[in-house]
């Protein structure tokens, strides 16, 4: 799945980029958990966008030289027969040359659609 968004000020000026990308499942079992896991992460990255990044952002623009800022997030898959291994990066850009990011990652049983202990 992937969502990509632009947040504007009131002035249709340009603060946030958004791009979220994430899995989409097709086993039924992992599209109970699984899909269920990273949309539920999607949406929590993109609250802290507009909520606490969106703000930031509006400050930032107030002061003059403005580069919007940005979250995104992306994912990458490995597969065996047994598991899946995804590993899932997030990115935030604070208009200058400040990048802060996140990896993390989890295993998934492919027979059962649980989430496998480290």
């Amino acid at each position: 799945m992937q969502t990509k968004q632009i947040l504007k000020n009131e002035k249709g000026e340009e603060l946030v980029y958004i791009n979220l990308s994430y899995p989409d499942f097709g086993s039924r079992k992992l599209k109970k958990t699984a899909n269920a896991f990273y949309e539920n992460l999607a949406k929590k990255f993109h609250s802290f966008a507009s909520k606490q990044l969106l703000p930031r952002a509006a400050e930032a623009r107030k002061e003059g030289d403005f580069k919007p800022f940005s979250a995104v997030m992306v994912y990458n898959t490995e597969e065996t027969e047994e598991k899946i291994l995804v590993t899932i990066q997030a990115f935030v850009f604070d208009g200058t040359t400040r990048t802060d990011g996140n990896v993390t990652r989890q295993c998934w049983d492919k027979k059962t659609g649980l989430l496998m202990a480290k």
